[in-house]
């Protein structure tokens, strides 16, 4: 077992000046343009001029020398006005475009058909009514650790979220596979492909569209009747996990129900707080790491917790067959969804 740990790095004034000439490259491209496409290409060319330091960083998490996470500390973000009250009344603003640099760095940013309207970057804001629900967006409820998108073959390697408003502290929560130890038996059970897992919440149609918007999107399936809880990775040889108990239908067997509940509680044990700040950007490995956040009351004021959130995939080419083009980012797209992938009308 390995130890707990989550490595962080502090961005310098220098570093945070780059970032800031680079997104205002990115800016003032979409100003001319108001391409998504191309503001989202250019970002993938102008990753390669991010501060040596952050590139090293970077590199050790990407090939597991860092842990599971990695927070950056100190990256700019701009003014920001109240926290929306759901994410259909968010923008895409300047930390956009650094969430864009710092996924363009580690492989390819993506979105989804069903999550956010097909958006890259998404808003991760409490929501009236969703409290309770099993989503991002609840508050009163734990939003319980999980895989991100586990249900599906082309999630992401890693998860970026960078935090604009955290006034509270409420603690992001973090746990992996090499912290748990585990008899035999059970390895060996959950290594079996004998767990139904569904799309969770998110995936929804009344969650991922806007409100009158037609919604055209895929709604993605899952892989397989039952798929296994860890696997090999091959394209990176590590030990991947799939976890998200709250969508996942009754194990094959209860051999795989007791080893599935096993891994749950030593996951639990095991979890590390991260308390984001305000310019704080948690990396998380998808494969090697569970993720969720503790409960809190939300006031919904105008300085409620605000992160933005973005998938990244080490070969973009994997999901080729569930995007309608080479070029396109969102997996599910049918040709329109991704029209919504980016828009920085509102940046400043």
């Amino acid at each position: 077992m390995q130890r707990r740990t989550i490595s962080g790095a502090t961005l310098t004034t220098h570093d945070a000046a780059v970032l800031d000439d680079l997104t205002g490259q990115l800016l003032a491209l979409w100003r001319r343009s108001h391409d998504p496409y191309e503001v989202v290409d250019q970002a993938g060319e102008l990753a390669a001029a991010l501060p040596q330091r952050i590139h090293d960083a970077l590199g050790r998490f990407a090939d597991g020398g860092n842990g599971p996470a990695l927070v950056l500390h100190g990256v700019p973000i701009e003014p920001l006005t109240a926290t929306p009250g759901r994410w259909t009344m968010a923008a895409d603003h300047r930390s956009s475009l650094v969430l864009l640099l710092i996924g363009e760095a580690l492989g390819s940013s993506f979105g989804w058909s069903t999550q956010q309207a097909g958006r890259l970057v998404h808003d991760v804001v409490p929501t009236m009514g969703d409290e309770l629900l099993q989503t991002g967006s609840n508050s009163t409820r734990a939003l319980e650790l999980h895989s991100e998108d586990c249900f599906h073959p082309f999630r992401g390697e890693w998860l970026g979220l960078l935090c604009l408003q955290n006034p509270a502290q409420v603690a992001t929560l973090v746990s992996a596979v090499s912290w748990v130890e585990l008899k035999p038996d059970e390895w060996v059970a959950l290594r079996e492909p004998a767990y139904p897992l569904f799309a969770d919440l998110s995936h929804q149609p009344s969650h991922g569209a806007r409100p009158g918007d037609e919604h055209s999107a895929l709604f993605p399936a899952a892989e397989a009747e039952y798929v296994c809880t860890l696997d090999q990775d091959d394209r990176r040889d590590v030990t991947s996990i799939r976890f998200d108990p709250d969508f996942t239908g009754p194990p094959r067997t209860p051999r795989h129900e007791a080893a599935l509940d096993a891994l749950r509680s030593q996951l639990q044990r095991n979890i590390v707080e991260v308390r984001l700040a305000p310019g704080d950007l948690v990396l998380i490995d998808n494969h090697r790491a569970v993720h969720g956040r503790a409960s809190f009351e939300a006031t919904y004021c105008n300085e409620e917790r605000w992160l933005k959130r973005v998938c990244i995939t080490a070969d973009l080419e994997w999901s080729r067959s569930a995007r309608h083009s080479a070029g396109c980012r969102v997996v599910g797209c049918d040709g329109r969804t991704c029209r919504a992938l980016l828009d920085l009308s509102r940046a400043e």
